[in-house]
């Protein structure tokens, strides 16, 4: 970033460029703050026209989480993307007070002008997709050995991007930023010797 620290603010100034709209970092919360940001985009027209689904302020906010609430526990284990599709409308349409809000959040996208009539009808009709994207910044190695500071202490504890690391004690799970600095070799090196025993 012409000779420039990349940081994640700076990371998600150029996504709001590429998207020509100032998007929100924080519009959506989950795990800590310094660690995750989440944009949803709707695009439409060949990607000539693009809406930002989460919007600064409480309301949306309130909006995205209920919705999240209602379809993170859903189980799918399939590779349909139709019989995905119907499970999550299910999920919402037996949630009469999901629907009505659903309303609402559209309604208000439509009278800020953050998504067009026309956006709006593309996407009934299948012809605008939705975007989803996420800028994780991973704890430095460095700050995960040794003794820890604070600051990775709360940000360890509040992770919501975890992995399922097998260890001596059984399954676990695990911040990715440990995963990933510390667990990675052993992880490797175990699989490695389960595929020689094999031979």
């Amino acid at each position: 970033m012409n000779g420039q620290a990349v940081t994640p603010e700076r990371v998600w100034q150029q996504i709001s460029f590429a998207a020509g709209k100032d998007l929100p970092r924080h519009g959506l919360l989950y795990g800590h703050p310094d660690c995750t940001s989440t944009a949803i985009l709707l695009v439409g027209n060949g990607g000539d026209e693009i809406a930002s689904l989460i919007t600064a302020g409480e309301r949306s906010a309130a909006f995205w989480n209920r919705l999240l609430d209602t379809l993170s526990g859903l189980s799918i284990k399939t590779n349909s993307p139709l019989r995905n599709t119907l499970v999550r409308v299910a999920a919402v349409m037996l949630r009469p007070s999901l629907i009505g809000a659903t309303l609402a959040f559209t309604w208000e996208q439509l009278r800020s002008r953050e998504v067009s009539p026309g956006l709006l009808l593309a996407a009934m009709a299948g012809r605008a997709r939705g975007v989803n994207l996420v800028l994780h910044n991973f704890i430095d190695q460095a700050d995960l050995t040794g003794v820890r500071n604070e600051e990775t202490c709360a940000r360890l504890s509040a992770c919501s991007f975890r992995g399922a690391v097998r260890g001596e004690d059984g399954w676990q799970m695990l911040p990715m930023c440990e995963v990933n600095a510390l667990q990675r070799p052993d992880i490797y090196n175990r699989k490695i010797r389960e595929a020689r025993a094999q031979r």
